[in-house]
């Protein structure tokens, strides 16, 4: 991992411990083109039974916000989270 990304994921980790009480409920948001493979790949990463998505298509339908709520332990849950969604290409985290 590069020293940016390394920095970034301890300022996060960080943030989140003090802004969150383990375990909770946390909003991811994501925003990502409009494509069958782009939200296959996006929704393979969640428990579709157990996570509450909201999904809004843009008024163009070139891309689709989707609005993730997860049960998640800790704040290493959350980044591990952001990690794995961000191999998505083009994949933009709110």
């Amino acid at each position: 991992m590069a020293k940016s990304s390394e920095i970034f994921y301890k300022n996060l980790k960080q943030s989140l411990n003090e802004c969150h009480h383990w375990p909770t409920r946390y909003l991811f948001k994501f925003i990502v083109e409009n494509t069958p493979d782009k939200r296959k790949q996006l929704m393979s990463l969640f428990d579709l039974k157990n996570d509450s998505v909201k999904e809004k298509i843009s008024s163009n339908s070139k891309y689709v916000s989707f609005s993730i709520s997860k049960e998640v332990l800790s704040a290493e849950s959350v980044i591990k989270t952001y990690q794995s969604v961000s191999k998505i290409e083009g994949i933009i985290s709110l």
